[in-house]
């Protein structure tokens, strides 16, 4: 199976455990014959276009492509019962159950008779009808299959190897370090009408590279297949190398310790959205060489093609809410009355959480508030004062709290409870739970040795209460900023080594060894760290990029995959001239680390408020639609509130749901000038 972010495969990676895997056969739930697996199914779409397999049945493959609502193409890669190739393809119509999905194929065809080459003739191609089947998947990498053909049934289960390029089951925004192509709406089915009866099922695959089944003839009339990789040279698509395979058996004698695979020969490819052609050049005795003027076949529900990257409005529907905003009273003298409601995270659905300025006497603190989707009144949850952040669970069920007196509590149905196994009562210094709120990191300080106090991080578990984690020598800085929700990685910054722009190299702990600096495949580091996805393997921060031809690196806010991918968010700027004179920074992420949010700065809102300020306005990111205005895009539903500047505060861990923010100074006679926060709620409904 491809990992959701991988470095390119090398060329025989995809092609190699093809062979070493199979793709099934599919769940026959319409035939009585064949039980219906016992799992749950989720609903079949455009992202379940794939290359599936057995891994218990190396040798043998299926590619599924979703044609659209009702309909998915299937062609089965696999063999005879003398170990010679052969293939089958059908189209199944996509039956649609509160149950669960499932593609029927009532008629699975193998075709025979046809010859290679320049004797190919159509008229000679035989399509027998062999078969049925059935295909269910229980989440976007796995299924269950089922057939019945030539006298045979079987039930294996289905692993995704490959993942189409923009049809991915994951977000519709994209997944960060895959980029797509324009060409990416080529993948589907190919073929010459002169010599209808074979073609060719192409693969644009998430990671850029390309996958290829040529479904044809041997040259005496017998059916033979072969696949392999490929990549785009010029403006080509060259597999180097396609393999065939013999030795295989049909259903249950098969034995992948049988199955021998052979390098057939290479393959090019020219293709626009409807035409193209390819040219092959064969190693494999009796092939030959040549060429097809192809034609598209069948081509995926998803993508388009060309693709065109999308706008924010073509995938989401926004809506926005503005938060209420007490008004600032009079303070008592001596004290401030700003900022009354600050928030500080959202959940899943919708609750916002934040704290309550409030004034004592002469003292001025800060309580934890609650506002539930629905509420008109922020409610506080906590009497006495907290420090930090206010943070929430995802489901808005819990509340995790820095208590001025206490100690790291949560707050669970109205309940304070005292965070188990903290090194003392009373300990403090909470900065960033994980998403399922069962690990946390914090700092906590400790004596110097060279006298005063250092910040030391910390990793929480309630399993396993504070474990202090390791600094080195070269790292006596290394401070950690988030946390896995397995507690195996934790992500932070050295403090201690700087560059220009960059203050902080980024470092990661995994599974509680000592820091390590993070960086990209091609050695390029990471600094500043400012947001992690749930499982902390898709780190946000700065990425130093050299632009200028003085070799000035600048650094730009970018991130870096578990795996070594790595991607810079774009330049905000409406110049070529002065893509730098804008500073941004993305330090919210939803928890599969696809979609960022922050704030950015242009030269022209420098100094631009009225008191002489800067203002600043908030924006988006994802891979398929790159940096996007919020500010902007709300202006231009009608939606902006009138603020003379805008950040977001919070992201909920789906990323359906943002907080937007501004600072307001208010007018009043009897006490000033003083300011406050306001705020909205930002929901990002898919379409």
């Amino acid at each position: 199976m491809v990992p959701i972010l991988s470095s390119r495969l090398p060329q025989r990676s995809v092609f190699a455990r093809f062979f070493l895997v199979s793709l099934c056969a599919l769940l026959l739930a319409a035939l009585p014959a064949v039980a219906r697996a016992e799992a749950p199914y989720v609903p079949i779409q455009p992202g379940h276009s794939a290359m599936w397999f057995d891994p218990a049945r190396g040798g043998e493959g299926w590619i599924v492509g979703i044609l659209s609502d009702e309909a998915a193409a299937l062609y089965w890669f696999t063999f005879d019962d003398e170990g010679e190739p052969r293939w089958l393809e059908g189209v199944g119509r996509i039956v649609r159950d509160p149950g669960g999905d499932s593609i029927v194929f009532s008629e699975l065809i193998a075709p025979r008779g046809g010859r290679f080459g320049p004797d190919f003739d159509p008229a000679q191609v035989v399509r027998e009808v062999k078969g049925s089947a059935v295909i269910s998947f229980s989440d976007c990498q796995h299924g269950r299959v089922a057939f019945s053909a030539f006298g045979k049934s079987g039930d294996f289960p289905l692993t995704r190897l490959t993942r189409t390029m923009a049809a991915g089951c994951g977000p519709i925004h994209g997944t960060p370090g895959e980029p797509v192509r324009a060409e990416a709406g080529q993948s589907g089915g190919w073929y010459d009408p002169a010599y209808s009866g074979q073609g060719y099922v192409l693969t644009w695959l998430a990671n850029g590279s390309a996958a290829l089944g040529w479904f044809t003839y041997d040259p005496e009339g017998n059916p033979y297949w072969m696949v392999g990789t490929g990549e785009v040279e010029d403006d080509r698509l060259v597999f180097p190398e396609l393999y065939s395979a013999r030795g295989g058996r049909f259903a249950e004698a098969f034995d992948p310790a049988q199955v021998e695979h052979t390098p057939w020969g290479r393959v090019e490819l020219s293709l626009g959205c409807d035409s193209g052609a390819a040219e092959y050049e064969a190693t494999a005795p009796g092939f030959g060489t040549g060429r097809f003027d192809l034609n598209v076949l069948a081509r995926l529900a998803k993508p388009a093609c060309p693709w065109v990257k999308p706008t924010l409005t073509d995938l989401y529907d926004i809506t926005l809410t503005h938060l209420p905003t007490p008004v600032p009273q009079n303070p008592p003298p001596g004290t401030s009355s700003g900022n009354l409601i600050a928030v500080h995270g959202v959940a899943n659905d919708g609750t916002v959480v934040g704290t309550r300025k409030v004034n004592q006497g002469v003292s001025v603190g800060y309580r934890p508030v609650r506002l539930r989707p629905g509420e008109t009144d922020w409610q506080d949850v906590y009497s006495m004062f907290v420090d930090g952040l206010v943070f929430v669970s995802e489901d808005g069920e819990q509340m995790l709290i820095d208590r001025k007196t206490g100690g790291a509590a949560f707050i669970r149905g109205g309940v304070i409870v005292p965070m188990p196994g903290l090194e003392s009562p009373g300990q403090t210094g909470i900065v960033r739970p994980s998403t399922d709120f069962s690990h946390a990191v914090m700092q906590v300080a400790a004596p110097s040795p060279s006298g005063g106090t250092i910040r030391k991080s910390w990793i929480w578990s309630e399993a396993q209460g504070m474990r202090e984690l390791p600094t080195t020598d070269e790292m006596p800085g290394a401070t950690a900023r988030c946390v896995s929700n397995d507690g195996s990685l934790v992500v932070g910054s050295n403090s201690g080594i700087s560059w220009p722009g960059a203050p902080a190299w980024a470092v990661r702990w995994q599974e509680e060894g000592d820091p390590r600096y993070l960086f990209d495949a091609e050695g390029v580091p990471l600094a500043n760290i400012s947001a992690c996805s749930g499982d902390a393997r898709i780190i946000y921060g700065t990425l130093p990029v050299e632009t200028d031809e003085d070799g000035t690196v600048y650094g730009l806010p970018g991130f870096i995959g578990g795996n070594g991918i790595s991607g810079v968010l774009g330049i905000i700027s409406p110049s070529e001239e002065r893509p730098f004179g804008w500073q941004h920074v993305a330090n919210h992420v939803s928890s599969d680390g696809t979609f960022a949010g922050g704030a950015y700065r242009s030269p022209e809102m420098i100094g631009s408020l009225p008191n002489g300020g800067s203002a600043w306005g908030a924006y988006l990111w994802t891979q398929d639609t790159g940096p996007v205005l919020l500010t902007e895009v709300l202006e231009d539903l009608g939606l902006a509130p009138e603020w003379p500047s805008m950040w977001i505060t919070a992201m909920s861990p789906s990323g359906e749901y943002l907080v937007v923010t501004t600072g307001e100074i208010f007018q009043r006679s009897d006490i000033g000038t003083p300011s406050t926060m306001r705020s909205a709620l930002v929901r990002l409904e898919i379409k």
